[in-house]
């Protein structure tokens, strides 16, 4: 599998807790706080959570399109609040900032990810039957499960071997493997959303003196 990968930083201000993204705006988005693992931690998590995993396979209301528009729009009104700030001379936190710079690759990909996700797509993957992911595919859950755990840092190897030691439990089906790189997208975007929540924090706390401005 050849994929090329992009580092996004969830922990967007470096050296402190990242604030709760529900206090901001996006009620859905998922706690991408989690602890930092090494690839042994991962391997270890990947088994538990397969051994945790109750799935049903019937088909069932197709729920992802809806998620990737909503972390759309967070994104947007995210970006639209900054550069206003901004425009204002206006001081912004590290949360912000890492959206400006990095605001038209994210929208690049949720474009992508809206062409090549057809609206029955996600309907055929076995989905999650409990907990906080309920009515989510399997699939998704997993790699976001990666995605949290990493800081966003997914590379071949430890998606590689995340994925074979949850399939030490539990195997997944030929069509959730398949659908693994776009469910990764999904997932960064996903973490892109968070970032975005965090940057529409009170975090304009000051106007930028004319030596700070630019």
């Amino acid at each position: 599998m050849n994929i090329r990968f992009l580092h996004w930083p969830i922990r967007a201000l470096a050296g402190k807790p990242v604030p709760n993204a529900r206090r901001y705006g996006n009620e859905d988005a998922p706690p991408l706080r989690s602890e930092l693992f090494g690839m042994l931690q991962l391997e270890s998590h990947a088994k538990r959570i397969a051994a945790l995993h109750q799935v049903r396979v019937e088909r069932g209301p197709e729920r992802l399109l809806a998620r990737l528009k909503r972390n759309q729009e967070v994104i947007r009104e995210s970006h639209a609040s900054i550069v206003k700030a901004m425009r204002r001379r206006r001081h912004v936190a590290p949360a912000a900032e890492w959206l400006l710079d990095n605001y038209y690759l994210i929208d690049e990909q949720i474009r992508l990810a809206l062409t090549h996700l057809p609206r029955s797509y996600s309907r055929e993957l076995p989905r999650l039957s409990e907990g906080p992911y309920q009515g989510l595919p399997r699939v998704y859950d997993l790699i976001l499960q990666l995605v949290s755990h990493t800081d966003g840092r997914v590379d071949s190897e430890n998606l590689s071997r995340f994925i074979a030691a949850y399939q030490s439990v539990n195997a997944l089906t030929l069509g959730e493997l398949w659908a693994v790189p776009i469910m990764l997208r999904l997932t960064l975007i996903e973490a892109g959303c968070n970032n975005a929540s965090l940057a529409k924090c009170p975090v304009y706390s000051r106007t930028l003196t004319p030596a700070t401005a630019y």
